[in-house]
């Protein structure tokens, strides 16, 4: 398979899980209340619990979705080592923060040990991320530079 087929072939597949990721998030607020009580989940019963509990994946939903819009846009690009993959990868570890903030918050409001490693796992994400935005920012300008060396 060739570089070409493959960059099609991930983006192609990067669409269809932001689009089944649309769906889920769209339907939420019908399948919020159903999942919970099919997983018997005691807090089911509570207004405030499921309102909150459906807002918060609409959130996550919308931010994953995002990030994946991210990673299409990095893998469409030509080259591995350009700004706009620096931009890119700053934007998903901001991104991940985020989402470490929203499950901080959630960990706070409804304590739940998964919660605590979704934060851990964001953040650890988020500095990756921030870490191989400066990578790939500093290879963007060397390889800038090498460019113009003949």
């Amino acid at each position: 398979m060739s570089t070409k087929s493959l960059t099609r072939t991930l983006v192609i597949v990067i669409r269809v899980v932001m689009a089944v990721g649309g769906v889920l998030v769209v339907t939420l607020p019908w399948t919020a209340g159903a999942l919970m009580r099919i997983f018997a989940d005691e807090r089911a019963g509570s207004g405030t619990y499921v309102v909150f509990i459906t807002v918060f994946y609409m959130l996550v939903g919308v931010l994953v979705i995002w990030g994946l819009g991210e990673a299409q846009a990095m893998v469409a690009t030509d080259g591995a080592f350009t700004k706009r993959n620096s931009r890119a990868l700053t934007r998903a570890g901001w991104l991940s923060m985020v989402t470490a903030a929203l499950f901080t918050l959630r960990t706070i409001l409804y304590p739940d040990a998964t919660s605590v490693l979704v934060v851990v796992a964001a953040v650890l994400i988020g500095l990756a991320c921030f870490t191989l935005s400066q990578v790939v920012a500093q290879a963007a300008a060397i390889k800038a530079e090498n460019d113009l060396t003949i």
